[in-house]
């Protein structure tokens, strides 16, 4: 019997090309992939940030019902005949203990949101990670949020001839008042957040600079105790972050940024 000679056996392979093509689609599902990772992260941290305020404001406003109307103090630089709100000055000095003393937010000896506040994560933006380096060892430190300087006992009014708001009876609109937000961290060092509401149009002026942790923009809690999301509409509001905790009172003509918050800081009375 004829034995039949088998042939051999025909093997498959992608081509150079077709290599080529595949990698190509798997880089860029890896790349979607990864933008949608960190929307959502961002997304996160900005709901957490949120929850925050939130939990903020409501003690915030728990202070004003315990002392008839009274807001908790703001005073701007802090003085020892005020129980301010938090206490503490920050830096990117590592030899500034106030980087992460979390007794100036929660204990009730420095501060007045200590009465209604015990966990000191509350006061910082998970988004926040803009560290002190000490001996090689970086440190996040240990608040992201400031107040509104017309808002509170002993606020300080850099413009004069708009109200300072030391009663919840001189807020006239709670929810168009900003309290709280998040502020830039190389902005960020007393308890509160300065702005100039008589400066407006050509003579805008970022005294203070708020953060943009959250794809261009920032949390703000404002006194009926909501929170909204604000996306910043010009470039010059958000400056990258140095660590030099020394950026403001920068001119800015025409700012948008600047004239919306403007309208939510205080008014002439």
């Amino acid at each position: 019997m004829r034995k039949t000679k088998l042939e051999p056996a025909v093997r498959q392979a992608f081509t150079l090309t077709e290599l080529l093509v595949v990698l190509a689609v798997v880089a860029l599902l890896a790349l979607v992939a990864g933008k949608a990772l960190a929307h959502s992260q961002t997304s996160s941290d900005r709901s957490v940030c949120a929850s925050n305020l939130r939990r903020l404001m409501q003690a915030w406003q728990m202070y004003a019902d315990d002392y008839s109307g009274a807001l908790m103090a703001n005073p701007s630089p802090p003085v020892a005949n005020y129980l301010s709100w938090v206490r503490g000055v920050l830096d990117f000095n590592p030899a500034n203990a106030d980087n992460v003393n979390t007794s100036y937010l929660t204990n009730t000896q420095y501060a007045a949101m200590g009465f209604y506040v015990k966990s000191p994560a509350l006061f910082r933006c998970p988004a926040d990670l803009f560290a002190v380096i000490g001996s090689g060892v970086p440190y996040l430190r240990v608040r992201s949020y400031s107040m509104n300087s017309y808002v509170g006992l002993g606020g300080s009014a850099w413009s004069l001839g708009f109200q300072v708001m030391t009663n919840m009876s001189q807020v006239p609109q709670p929810d168009r008042t900003f309290v709280l937000l998040e502020e830039h961290p190389d902005s960020l060092n007393d308890g509160a957040f300065i702005s100039d509401p008589a400066r407006v149009g050509a003579s805008a002026t970022w005294m203070d600079f708020p953060a943009y942790f959250h794809l261009g923009g920032a949390n703000l809690g404002l006194a009926d105790g909501h929170v909204e999301y604000w996306q910043w509409a010009d470039a010059r509001t958000m400056p990258p972050v140095r660590f030099t905790g020394t950026i403001g009172n920068v001119s800015v003509p025409n700012d948008p940024d600047v004239a919306r918050l403007q309208k939510v800081t205080s008014y002439r009375p």
